[in-house]
């Protein structure tokens, strides 16, 4: 008697066991399609982006270096200034 329960038990395992196995593989399936499909996505934005990524750096360059030029030019701007602004306070400060 304790084998025959013994054996169902056993029995019931084995079929839980593959019951969760057929899921398990179900969702490795799944997540398996789902991978396969966000790759083609990637490999769709990459193959699409591909000229474009040279075209951005050569605009970001020149903005980089426009934006260099535009600092240069006020600080330029700015020590002429207060070049012009100490000659002035000189010749006041010689007149006084």
């Amino acid at each position: 008697m304790h084998d025959a329960m013994g054996y169902g038990y056993m029995q019931a395992l084995i079929t839980m066991f593959q019951r969760l196995l057929d899921e398990v593989d179900k969702d490795v399936t799944r997540v398996q399609d789902k991978l396969a499909n966000g790759m083609k996505r990637v490999a769709w934005v990459i193959k699409r982006n591909e000229g474009t990524l040279e075209i951005r750096e050569k605009y970001a360059e020149s903005l980089l270096t426009s934006a260099h030029m535009n600092i240069d030019t006020a600080s330029s701007c700015c020590i002429a200034l207060l070049i012009l602004v100490l000659i002035i306070l000189l010749v006041l400060l010689l007149l006084v």
